[in-house]
């Protein structure tokens, strides 16, 4: 109820959008309206996403560390997917409770084993609206999905999609 999104972005990788969207996220998830701050620190009940100018948790640019504690949640990583990737972590939770969101204690280390995980969707044989390929890759991020190959065999111009919407 008390929480908001808390940004120190040190490595000046542009966490805003990061927070932009983990907002709209936990709207939706939880129906909560985060306030988003830049500031140094937070209390028991704030989300701080840190980035860091060094890879200080050996975790690479898509890994994070959470901490969780009496101090609120932390979020920190050296790159902008870490962060994006650490708020995935915390909707992931949140999604499976039921009117009352908790965060258990503990510290995460998280990265990922493969630099590429990836699905292919062939739209030359399938039909897709534009707001299913939205809400796939909606999806995917949740998931941590990092690469989508989109295969079409036919050439479109933008005319192509004003005048046959997908």
């Amino acid at each position: 109820e008390n929480s908001r999104i808390v940004l120190k972005d040190g490595a000046g990788v542009g966490l805003e959008k990061v927070a932009s969207q983990f907002k709209s996220d936990m709207k939706e998830i939880t129906g909560m309206e985060l306030e988003v701050v830049s500031g140094e620190g937070g209390d028991e009940d704030d989300i701080l996403i840190e980035s860091l100018p060094e890879d200080t948790y050996d975790t690479g640019k898509e890994g994070y560390l959470l901490k969780a504690d009496d101090g609120g949640i932390h979020i920190s990583s050296n790159g902008y997917t870490g962060c994006l990737y650490g708020t995935k972590t915390l909707e992931q939770v949140y999604y499976t409770q039921d009117g009352t969101y908790s965060f258990p204690k503990g510290v995460t280390r998280d990265f990922s084993q493969y630099e590429v995980r990836g699905v292919m969707i062939d739209i030359a044989r399938v039909s897709y609206r534009l707001d299913a390929l939205k809400d796939i890759v909606k999806t995917f991020s949740f998931y941590k999905i990092n690469n989508l190959n989109i295969i079409n065999y036919y050439r479109l111009t933008a005319n192509d999609f004003l005048s046959n919407p997908i």
